[in-house]
C-alpha cells in the first residue's frame, strides 16, 4: 500500500527534466552560434533583475500554499517549487525581453535561473521541513 504523496512524486518530478532540457538547449544554441560564426551580441541587460524579482514574488505565494499543505517530501517540493517559479518568471520575461540572442539567453536567463534554482532549492528545503 502506498501513501498518496508517494504516487504523486513520479508526476511531480516531470518539471525537473524539462528544466535541464531547456538549459541544455540554450547551451547548444550558444555553441551553435559560436561554431557557425554567427555574430554574437554581448548584451546582458536588466532581465536578470526582472527574473529575480518576479521569481521572489512567485516563490512567496508558492511557499504559503505548500506550508499549509505540509508536503510529504520537502526536498522534492522545494525542487518543483523552484523550477515552477523560474518557469513562470521566464515565461513572463518572454513578453518583456526583446533580445533573443543565444548569448543573452544563456547569460541573462539561464545562468540567473540556475543560480536562483540552487538558492531557492536550499532555502525552500529548510522552510518546508516538518
Amino acid at each position: 500500500m502506498r501513501f498518496p504523496e508517494e504516487s504523486f512524486t513520479q508526476t511531480a518530478r516531470f518539471p525537473l527534466p524539462l528544466a535541464f532540457l531547456w538549459i541544455f538547449y540554450s547551451i547548444c544554441m550558444f555553441v551553435w552560434d559560436l561554431i557557425g560564426d554567427n555574430k554574437i551580441d554581448i548584451h546582458i541587460g536588466r532581465c536578470w533583475i526582472i527574473l529575480s524579482l518576479s521569481s521572489i514574488l512567485l516563490a512567496g505565494s508558492g511557499i504559503l500554499i505548500l506550508k499549509n499543505g505540509k508536503p510529504g517530501n520537502p526536498v522534492l517540493a522545494a525542487a518543483v517549487l523552484s523550477v515552477s517559479n523560474l518557469a513562470f518568471a521566464n515565461f513572463c520575461l518572454k513578453f518583456i525581453c526583446s533580445d533573443q540572442s543565444s548569448f543573452h539567453i544563456l547569460v541573462s536567463h539561464v545562468s540567473t535561473s540556475l543560480l536562483l534554482f540552487l538558492f531557492g532549492f536550499f532555502v525552500f528545503k529548510n522552510i518546508l521541513k516538518w
